[in-house]
């Protein structure tokens, strides 16, 4: 097993690692709770669309109005998703170096 020869540095690391794993869970949850409300403004911009499409007479605006409709919603919980894909890794691999950090730090 590799041990660390400057206790230094094992500390820093130890303590960067360890900040990072007490913030990530709070990013996480401002991400779902932005989610969440983007959904509810994209269900009020949906509801307004669809209310006024049928008043709206050029049929090209019409079309990109139904398009942006769409790819809006699409597009912003995609990336948004994959964000919290991503930070969800990062508090599992953070706290599995948390773990080899700390038995290292017993020897």
């Amino acid at each position: 097993m590799t041990t660390f020869h400057d206790k230094r540095a094992q500390n820093d690391i130890y303590k960067a690692l360890k900040g990072i794993s007490q913030m990530l869970p709070s990013l996480l949850e401002v991400l779902q709770t932005s989610v969440a409300i983007k959904k509810m403004a994209i269900k009020n911009d949906l509801a307004n669309l669809n209310f006024a499409l049928p008043l709206v007479e050029n049929s090209h605006f019409k079309s990109v109005l139904y398009e942006y409709n769409e790819t809006e919603v699409i597009n912003f919980l995609a990336n948004i998703d994959d964000l919290i894909d991503e930070i969800t890794e990062s508090i599992r691999q953070n706290k599995q170096y948390l773990n080899v950090i700390e038995e290292l730090m017993q020897h």
